[in-house]
């Protein structure tokens, strides 16, 4: 597992009891330290496979409390030496109150972990998401694929992009022809009906950013070459 930070804006209004069954919302979980103890409380999970949501989420929960995860849900004090730094990590809350907000991203889930140590009956929430199911969405509403295949500008490897991801899935075994791997995977999104555009914009989304410029398919031209598009001056007001 890997605690990450958010790579979507849209993932910040992800944190809520009310999440959409459209976007593969599952469920939630709440806990709080008593004695520097976590105590999982409230939890309410639907799904198909409940008994592999429940393992993965005893796994996550021991992932949360140990050295690689900055030992986030250890003790209290472990939670708020974590949180203390994290300026650029908040999501919304109720009553504009501060909330610090984190993913980890399995091949079948995605969690969302908020943190809100100043709050003694939740000090930590967790909500839990099909992964897939959520990422084909937000990639829809953004006019990506969930997936694509791609080739890496700086070694020519093949690689496998999943939008919302911070890195990709390279293949090294396949060698550094920049002209094979580009044909393998023109053949390969071709299949999924993915356009020139889409691809490009998934090649630099996930190097640059995804709520970037580069990450927009409406910024390329139909050679997959990325420009800024010029807007009209506006007119002088008198």
């Amino acid at each position: 597992m890997k605690l990450e930070r958010l790579a979507l804006w849209d993932e910040k209004y992800l944190f809520t009891e009310q999440g959409e069954t459209d976007k593969g919302f599952i469920g939630w979980l709440k806990g709080n330290f008593n004695e520097d103890r976590l105590v999982l409380s409230d939890m309410e999970m639907t799904g198909d496979n409940d008994y592999m949501i429940r393992y993965e989420l005893e796994s996550l929960c021991i992932f949360l409390a140990s050295e690689s995860a900055g030992y986030m849900l250890r003790t209290l004090s472990d939670l708020n030496a974590f949180c203390r730094d994290k300026v650029h990590d908040h999501v919304p809350y109720s009553f504009n109150r501060e909330c610090w907000g984190f993913r980890v991203l399995t091949e079948d889930y995605a969690w969302y972990i908020a943190l809100t140590p100043w709050n003694p009956v939740r000090h930590v929430t967790i909500y839990c998401y099909n992964r897939k199911a959520l990422m084909t969405v937000l990639a829809k509403d953004k006019g990506l694929p969930e997936t694509c295949y791609g080739v890496l500008k700086y070694t020519g490897e093949r690689i496998l992009i999943r939008y919302g991801e911070d890195l990709y899935d390279s293949f090294p075994q396949y060698g550094g022809n920049m002209v094979e791997n580009r044909a393998y995977a023109n053949e390969q999104n071709e299949a999924l009906n993915l356009t020139i555009e889409q691809v490009a914009a998934m090649e630099n989304g996930v190097i640059f950013g995804w709520d970037t410029p580069v990450a927009n398919p409406k910024n390329y031209d139909e050679n997959g070459h990325f420009y800024v598009p010029v807007e009209e001056p506006k007119e002088r007001r008198r």
